[in-house]
């Protein structure tokens, strides 16, 4: 159910956004989740999901991330037992019990199929491929404001009556049950009533078969992985203090690139990785990790590998574990990736880098008059006003340059933040609007950028806009390194 609707392609077309990895969208949710007021000492900053996001990062959004279903001491003696990594049902325990769909199944009612594609069952939990086709257009919520919008999660139903709601992942099947009915109230970002609802697929489970791939694991030393586990071996952890030393333009290097997760394959290894680092808030690097062997040979990596959402989700469970030793509010790992190295005749230890920056928000009121500009008694599209105002947001400044008329219905304003402000995401203040959208900020400087809010029909007159959240700011560049080499131990 993770296919881009037609709405999705405009908004990735029109506003150009960089290719977002989903563990940024999993890690963000969690860091400002951590901001919670019975973790903090001083005022927690307000915060609210603006629309924005889930526009600017809807396909991946609707990749909900897994959370095991169970308390967090039950959590870590499983990872104590991971046997390896199962391509369609992540880390799992043992092998011996894996089940899979039988065969793909899927319905079609008023010309939308709904189909489940595919299935693996572990004693951990159930993860099935589920694809809608053919859902018009029209019947999606971005075509009909102010109505009804399916946000119902599916469950499965399994022969005795017991329900599995859905959490990124369905719990486990029991070993003794081999059929259950997959049950989709209404089908998600679309309107109630306009589609079919109440589906329900039945599904049947057999054996896996005795090929199935399981590839070893390596897990941060923090875990405590139990030394009897063969498949799985310990990650040496990269030190911790900063190098004292600069690159060009004087950016400093810290040694914060942690591997927190290995998967080796033939070809590859799949590997994850953290910060090693306190108070950051809101991080984001550019991707271009830099890697390198012992003789200086560069090595080109990819992000998009196989199983790489699956790999995302359990590598999100590691960071969470490793977090939760060092307590909240202050993650130990301010946020994870992963990406997939070839294997190569290469001389280790491998050494990554890769620039990063350290956002903040700007602790300013919201919901106040910022500007206003006059749109006149008739707006329309191809409409433009120059506004040329210099923001003084608590101290970090941004020049407001004009606003337009959107082609969607909505107005739209450009920001040049500089070398400061990263992101300023704003509201009309007399008006409701129906969600906001806008292109992501250029990795370096100036950071200029467009934000939005939708609203039909258009506003006339003076238009007066505030915050919606508080603005982002570059609070520093740097670079973080690691190093890394395979363990001997995951060869069999």
């Amino acid at each position: 159910m993770n296919n881009r609707t037609p709405f999705e392609d405009k908004i990735y077309q029109s506003f150009a956004l960089k290719a977002i990895n989903p563990s940024f969208v999993a890690r963000l949710e969690s860091k400002l989740q951590a901001y919670r007021p019975e973790t903090q000492k001083s005022k927690p900053k307000p915060f609210t999901f603006s629309l924005k996001w889930s526009y600017a990062f809807a396909p991946l959004l609707l990749l909900l991330v897994f959370v095991f279903a169970v308390g967090p001491q039950r959590v870590y003696a499983q990872i104590q037992k991971w046997m390896g990594f199962v391509p369609g049902a992540g880390l799992v325990t043992e092998t011996t019990s894996l089940r899979i769909l039988a065969e793909p199944v899927s319905q079609t009612r008023d010309g939308v199929t709904l189909g489940v594609l595919s299935g693996v069952l572990s004693s951990e939990r159930t993860s099935l491929e589920v694809k809608v086709s053919d859902a018009p257009f029209s019947a999606h919520f971005s075509q009909n404001f102010g109505k009804e919008i399916c946000h119902t999660n599916p469950y499965l139903l399994l022969p005795d009556g017991t329900k599995l709601e859905y959490n990124g992942a369905f719990p486990a099947i029991p070993a003794n049950i081999d059929s259950a009915v997959y049950v989709l109230p209404c089908i998600d970002m679309y309107i109630r009533g306009a589609l079919p609802e109440d589906w329900r697929i039945p599904m049947h489970f057999i054996a896996a078969p005795e090929d199935l791939h399981v590839y070893p694991v390596l897990v941060h030393p923090k875990l405590n992985v139990e030394k009897s586990q063969p498949a799985v071996s310990k990650i040496t952890p990269t030190a911790e203090k900063a190098v004292p030393s600069t690159l060009q333009n004087d950016i400093p290097i810290k040694n914060i690139f942690d591997i927190l997760l290995v998967i080796e394959k033939p070809d590859a290894w799949e590997i994850g990785y953290g910060f090693k680092a306190l108070h950051l808030d809101l991080v984001l690097d550019n991707n271009e990790i830099l890697v390198k062997d012992a003789n200086g040979k560069s090595i080109p990596i990819n992000h998009t590998f196989p199983d790489a959402q699956a790999f995302h989700d359990e590598l999100q469970e590691v960071t969470k574990l490793l977090n939760e030793e060092d307590g909240y509010p202050n993650p130990y790992y301010s946020m994870y990736k992963g990406f997939s190295l070839p294997k190569g005749d290469y001389a280790f230890p491998l050494t990554f880098e890769v620039k990063v920056k350290n956002f903040s928000w700007v602790d300013v009121p919201r919901d106040q008059p910022l500007f206003e500009f006059d749109a006149g008694p008739n707006p329309k599209l191809g409409d433009t006003w120059p506004i040329h105002k210099t923001l003084d947001l608590n101290g970090h400044k941004v020049q407001v340059l004009s606003a337009e008329v959107h082609e969607w219905g909505g107005y739209c304003v450009n920001f040049d933040g500089g070398s400061d402000i990263f992101n300023v995401d704003i509201s009309l203040i007399d008006y409701q609007t129906n969600f906001g959208a806008g292109t992501s900020a250029p990795f370096e400087p100036p950071f200029t950028f467009r934000n939005c809010f939708m609203i039909s029909p258009l506003p006339t007159g003076k238009i007066r806009v505030g915050l919606r959240q508080e603005p982002i700011y570059l609070v520093e560049s740097f670079i973080a390194r690691g190093t890394w080499s395979p363990s001997e131990s995951l060869k069999p």
